[in-house]
């Protein structure tokens, strides 16, 4: 795949059926993003969790709901991201009913890196082997994400041999991402099942299915930080299916 051929999401108007891929541009206004990105750097320390394989995932992501109820919950930046959350789960029950309730919200930094790496994952299931990706170098490390190290970052992406099954996060429906600037390069959400991509703009939501076929990655980011609002919405259904497993992870009550 390359980029020329990978074409924005909001270009299609025929989308395949199996597709649940929304985006809604000016969703909230930029000051509200610059509210947020302010509070990003002054307000809360970083949401460190140690993975298995001893890296820090969330070295750069903060827990932003959560640590505000917590820590200062009559602040404005409390109230603010309370909204903000309130009117993406709004969406959520307009677009999928109301049977879906908020997992976790997470504000995140990617940072201008190496310009031959690519992540991708699907957040509710994992690939139980690594299969066609192997010949990258990479291991499985349980969570399904996988990096494409080929020479052409984001364009080369070969399908995985072995099956799909749950993650870690086997209750999650739907993915939100709120992008918070654009001024940079790349970054794009690339979705290769489909073939699709979303080009990140200041206050534009994102919506799409945790499933796999909704397996996503970022394009290498260039010259400037990529900052979003990361939310994710489970179902009642999965939720009473997975909550005796192995894998499930506590709901979120906020």
């Amino acid at each position: 795949m390359t980029t020329s051929a990978c074409i924005d999401i909001r270009d299609i108007e025929d989308k395949p059926e199996d597709m649940q891929i929304h985006v809604f541009d000016e969703f909230i206004e930029e000051h509200h993003c610059n509210r947020m990105l302010w509070s990003f750097f002054n307000a809360l320390p970083p949401f460190d969790v140690t993975m298995p394989d001893g890296s820090d995932y969330f070295k750069s992501k903060k827990r932003v709901y959560q640590d505000y109820k917590v820590h200062c919950p009559e602040s404005p930046a409390h109230l603010l991201f309370k909204w903000v959350r309130n009117k993406i789960r709004r969406k959520i029950h307009q677009l999928y009913g109301s049977d879906h309730f908020h997992h976790l919200t997470l504000i995140s930094e990617t940072a201008p890196g190496p310009e031959n790496t690519v992540f991708y994952h699907s957040d509710r299931d994992m690939r139980d082997e690594c299969g066609g990706m192997a010949q990258f170098g990479s291991t499985n490390n349980g969570y399904g994400v996988m990096p494409n190290s080929s020479k052409d970052p984001g364009e080369r992406w070969v399908a995985h041999k072995g099956s799909w099954i749950p993650n870690h996060t086997p209750t999650r429906s739907f993915t939100c991402i709120l992008y918070l600037n654009e001024d940079f390069e790349g970054g794009e959400t690339h979705f290769p099942h489909y073939g699709v991509q979303c080009k990140p703009k200041t206050g534009t939501l994102l919506v799409f299915a945790s499933d796999w076929k909704h397996e996503h990655g970022v394009r290498p980011v260039g010259n400037n930080s990529r900052f979003n609002v990361s939310s994710w919405y489970a179902s009642e259904q999965l939720n009473e299916r997975f909550r005796d497993s192995e894998h499930f992870d506590q709901r979120e009550q906020t």
